[in-house]
């Protein structure tokens, strides 16, 4: 019984904190939607998630292995797309890229950054 009461007050808590934590990385997610669409190609795709933590980005005919030692290079991360394929030649053109842990100031200069680096290739 007492593990019950306990369960339900969890349940209440999550239930006010999951709204907070959704704007704030909603904010966080818009932040970078907006980035991207200002300084990325305009050839680069990708779709604004509705839920996690990730854009998976393509940019057609640019190896994103390659891509990586640039962006290093200027100051910006990202995991390359092979890293999610089981085929070997497969994703390359493709970037997974994390707005949680950046405010929304930084997003917009790590944009600049990977948009310097894409031009370089």
């Amino acid at each position: 019984a007492e593990e019950q009461k306990r369960l339900a007050e969890l349940d209440v808590e999550l239930d006010g904190f999951l709204p907070k934590i959704i704007a704030h990385y909603g904010k966080k997610r818009d932040a970078m939607d907006a980035a991207f669409k200002k300084h990325l190609p305009a050839n680069t795709r990708y779709h604004t998630p509705e839920g996690g933590f990730f854009f998976w980005l393509q940019v057609p005919g640019v190896d994103s292995t390659k891509l990586f030692m640039k962006a290093i290079d200027h100051g910006v991360a990202f995991v390359t797309g092979p890293a999610f394929y089981a085929e070997a030649g497969e994703g390359l053109d493709y970037t997974r890229t994390c707005f949680t842990f950046a405010q929304p100031e930084e997003i917009e200069e790590g944009a600049k950054r990977l948009a310097a680096a894409i031009k370089e290739l």
